[in-house]
């Protein structure tokens, strides 16, 4: 079996949350969100028997900034 993954598509950028400055407030730059598929490709004798297509998207995650620091 072997695995064939598509582009990543739908790209979200993340939010910019500003916290309160402090020793609990820890920044971040974020992470893009995204979608993207995948094949899941059987062979037998070399010869394609069978595929699966799995679909997800992954939400983008926030970019936290402590204080009035950053953009």
């Amino acid at each position: 079996m072997t695995t064939k993954w598509s582009a990543r598509r739908g790209i979200t950028k993340p939010k910019t949350i500003r916290l309160e400055a402090g020793p609990k407030c820890i920044a971040t730059d974020g992470i893009d969100g995204f979608t993207q598929d995948a094949w899941r490709i059987f062979r037998k004798g070399g010869k394609e028997i069978k595929r699966e297509k799995f679909s997800w998207t992954y939400q983008a995650e926030p970019r936290y900034i402590c204080g009035n620091g950053g953009p």
